[in-house]
């Protein structure tokens, strides 16, 4: 609508100063003339009172006429008021229909606007479900056997691939290895729609029963090992979307599993597709229809998939150095994930073991400065003298003699230490009262002399 705004007030303008215009055209022309007896305008051409009985009776036939709706209530009969008539009609095509059109192409604008971000968000949704399912894989590459996905299609009976889609649902299967209890359940899955697969609405449930047989594993590398059968009952309310008359589809229903273990190469998993028959015409099929599928998965397979995730992670963890004890790679390669978290805790563990120091430093600090700035309060002496006096140094007797280059920096670089300037002090590079070179007690680095502050 913001976009319109614009648009909406040239709209609006251009109506306002039509109805006024054309109203008032239409009021001289078809007027008629005024009967005094009758107090109104009568028509000669019929003889009838005339509709156009002022401007604002007129502006009705201008809205009538510019928006095409035509109720024929107020018709002109002169041969004027039929021509400003058709220039009426003219100017609400050519003048009105412009803002309309801007209003027409922004409103198509927004819309595109819309679906773009909806699908975004659905291939954002998409993209996160994948992830998670990645993590969840790359933790407990089991769960890929626990996963049931349904579809249902419609299959139409001509040649070729015709399938369309008409909902799909996702069963997470109660298989545990470590249980060698039989399973019976039965589920009822809600159909949700896939706009990757067919952009429209899905609805309607299907009704699933399976079964776990489980068996004692064959070998000692076989981590789980059992019969599924999975019994595709019936669905109710499918959508209706064939071309025929009662647009009933010719339904059935396809599922796909992952019943054995990934490959121990390259830690593929390959999913296994049954299909079930097809039901023509109805939007409740029934098809009771049993399929047995035999789950095999190995130590061998899981192992292998784990390791592919992790050689995936470490591609991105590269061969930064850590503390001269080897590259992130062999350290995570070794410890694996238990001893990346002990590793975590015990740096962490350190870090919080080394603030308190941290802290002393900067109060003792703090101390040092506060008692010197005290001292040259009580004392009244200037910047070098409070210094010496703190660092417990003497000044040398000799007069006359030049400071060292980097005690003079020192002293008139003071304040950016937080150390008032001493008085009368410009910061020269000599003094006249003291040398500084003839005593060795005096720091004569920038370094040092930090050193002998926080000792």
């Amino acid at each position: 609508m913001t976009r319109s705004v614009r648009a909406l007030w040239l709209l609006l303008l251009n109506f306002a100063l039509g109805m006024v215009i054309w109203g008032a055209f239409m009021f001289y022309m078809e007027q008629g003339v005024y009967d005094s007896r009758m107090g109104t305008y009568i028509r000669p051409e019929d003889g009838q009172r005339s509709p156009f009985a002022s401007i604002p009776h007129s502006f009705w036939f201008v809205i009538v006429t510019a928006t095409t709706t035509g109720y024929g209530d107020m018709v002109p009969l002169t041969d004027a008021g039929r021509m400003f008539a058709g220039l009426c009609m003219v100017y609400s095509l050519c003048v009105l229909a412009l803002p309309i059109g801007v209003i027409g192409s922004n409103f198509d604008a927004v819309w595109q606007e819309f679906d773009n971000e909806k699908r975004k968000e659905r291939q954002s949704k998409r993209k996160a479900e994948l992830m998670a399912r990645e993590i969840i894989e790359c933790l407990d590459p089991l769960s890929s056997s626990r996963r049931l996905m349904v579809e249902v299609l419609h299959c139409p009976p001509v040649p070729g691939n015709n399938d369309i889609f008409l909902g799909q649902a996702e069963v997470t299967l109660d298989l545990e290895p470590s249980m060698f209890t039989p399973v019976d359940k039965k589920l009822r899955c809600h159909l949700i729609e896939n706009r990757a697969k067919s952009n429209r609405s899905v609805t309607g449930y299907l009704d699933i029963e399976y079964s776990w047989s489980p068996r004692q594993p064959s070998k000692s590398s076989v981590e789980m090992e059992g019969a599924l059968r999975v019994t595709v009952v019936e669905a109710k309310g499918l959508a209706c979307i064939d071309w025929k008359d009662s647009g009933q589809p010719d339904a059935c229903v396809q599922l796909t599993l992952w019943p054995r273990s990934p490959s121990i190469c390259d830690a593929s998993m390959e999913p296994q597709v049954l299909r079930s028959r097809v039901i023509l015409d109805n939007s409740n099929p029934a098809w009771n229809q049993t399929f047995v599928v035999d789950f095999v998965w190995s130590h061998d397979g899981i192992t292998a998939k784990r390791e592919s995730r992790r050689v995936l992670i470490d591609s991105f963890v590269g061969n930064t150095k850590l503390d001269g004890t080897g590259s992130m790679r062999d350290i995570l390669s070794q410890e694996g994930d238990a001893g990346r978290i002990r590793r975590s805790v015990e740096e962490l563990k350190e870090v919080r073991a080394m603030l308190p120091d941290f802290e002393r430093d900067v109060a003792r600090l703090r101390t040092v400065k506060d008692g010197i700035m005290r001292e040259m309060d009580m004392n009244g002496s200037n910047t070098d003298d409070a210094i010496m006096r703190r660092l417990g140094l003497k000044r040398p007797s000799t007069v006359g003699a030049r400071i060292s280059p980097s005690a003079s920096a020192l002293f008139s670089n003071a304040n950016t230490l937080g150390w008032p300037a001493s008085p009368g002090s410009s910061g020269n590079s000599t003094r006249s009262e003291s040398s500084f070179d003839a005593c060795p007690e005096l720091p004569n680095t920038v370094t040092d002399f930090h050193a002998r502050t926080l000792r």
